[in-house]
Parts: structure tokens; sequence; C-alpha cells
């Protein structure tokens, strides 16, 4: 049996590889998940007003 590696990645739910490699299908692989795998980054989305109007709650009075 021969061995050769090839980097993929999850995209829903599915091994895409990332070298193009033609596997014949049904061919049998083998998933190796390194530990150093990255968490997801947290997102920090900005607030959204959900009436024009309240914009006035937010007002600021600037003293010099």
């Amino acid at each position: 049996m021969s061995v050769i590696a090839v980097e993929g990645v999850i995209e829903h739910g599915v091994v895409r590889l990332t070298n193009d490699a033609a596997l014949p299908e049904g061919t049998r692989v083998y998933v190796i998940v390194p530990d150093d795998v990255p968490a997801r980054a947290a997102r920090v989305l900005s607030p959204r007003l959900l009436r024009r109007e309240d914009s006035a709650d937010f007002a600021m009075t600037v003293i010099e």
C-alpha cells in the first residue's frame, strides 16, 4: 500500500482538497486533524438602529 499526503479543508461539512489532487471515486482516505487548529476569531459587529429616528437618542453635546 502506498501513501501520499494531501492537504485539505472542511467546507460545508465536506473535505475539499487544496492542491486539486484527483483521487478516484471510492478511494479510501484517512483524515488526521492536527492539534494546532486555530480557533475561530470572534467577530464584533457594529450595532444598527432599527428606526432612523432613534438616532436622536445618541446625539452628543461637545463642550470645549
